[in-house]
């Protein structure tokens, strides 16, 4: 949610349909609201609102005595839980404006699984595509499906109503090689039907933990990346001059210190570290 105003205070209650509570997450990131404020190339947080344990309500005010200035406030949304109301508190005499343009007119649609929806960062907006967004200056879907995102030519068809100016394909994390190589040629089709020229960035799986200990996963992951890898050169080869492939590799290292909740869900360090890697590529690639 995204806005300018005047208020000299402002102030948030929200309401969850119900509570996440999940042992390797933090509520203010699954439940949780969080705000910035800036325009979105100067984005500063400001500070969160969630829930307590077990709860689905929360109320907070976030400044007060503000000096009179228009601002400009981004409050992300909770991660996980199902957000169900929101009301945002201002001056009665405030004034509201919409919010300052983005560099490009058009969103960057990210489409995964857990790890894109922004499985475990500690605050909402935390999430490597929220990051990535504030980084360049660009607004994003994300379209990050927890224990999905395996590809389904259906999401295909939805995600190509969307008119953006690139989509980004990170579903491997819940594919195995099998379902992958019997999806992603189709996923890609059905989006290069209606958006011929549109950037579409291949992104392979990053390290989890247990490729540092366990031969079979290390075997895994190898098979995963170089699928994607094959489909980006036959494209490639075939004259796409706009597919292009991101190495997961590259994002998170193997065994990175502080990257990773539980062997495979990122830290906020984690997706930080995401977007930070993530971000000079997709500018390469959007020409910013």
């Amino acid at each position: 949610v995204c806005f300018r105003t005047d208020s000299s205070r402002l102030a948030i209650r929200m309401e969850n349909r119900w509570p996440c509570n999940m042992p390797h997450f933090a509520i203010t990131g699954s439940d949780g609201l969080f705000v910035y404020e800036g325009a979105p190339h100067l984005m500063k947080p400001w500070n969160m609102v969630a829930p307590g344990i077990g709860q689905n309500k929360a109320e907070k005010e976030i400044a007060a005595k503000l000096p009179p200035a228009m601002r400009e406030f981004t409050i992300y949304l909770p991660l996980y839980a199902p957000l169900q109301s929101l009301e945002i508190g201002l001056d009665a005499s405030a004034k509201v404006q919409k919010p300052s343009p983005h560099r490009l007119d058009k969103p960057v649609v990210f489409y995964g699984t857990s790890i894109t929806q922004g499985g475990c960062a500690s605050t909402s907006g935390g999430d490597f595509a929220g990051g990535v967004g504030r980084r360049l200056d660009i607004d994003v879907v994300n379209l990050g499906f927890s224990g999905n995102g395996r590809g389904e030519p259906e999401l295909a068809e939805l995600i190509s109503e969307i008119d953006a100016s690139a989509y980004v394909l990170d579903y491997v994390a819940n594919s195995t090689p099998d379902s992958l190589l019997a999806t992603l040629e189709g996923f890609i089709s059905i989006l290069r039907a209606k958006h011929p020229e549109t950037p579409i960035i291949l992104l392979s799986r990053i390290h989890y933990y247990a490729e540092a200990i366990n031969a079979d996963a290390r075997s895994n992951v190898d098979r995963l990346r170089d699928i994607m890898i094959r489909e980006y050169i036959k494209r490639k080869d075939a004259g796409d001059a706009n597919i292009h492939f991101v190495d997961g590799y590259s994002l998170v290292a193997a065994s990175e210190d502080f990257a990773l909740v539980d062997g495979v869900h990122p830290t906020s360090q984690g997706f930080a570290l995401m977007a930070e890697r993530f971000a000079p590529a997709l500018a390469h690639i959007l020409g910013l």
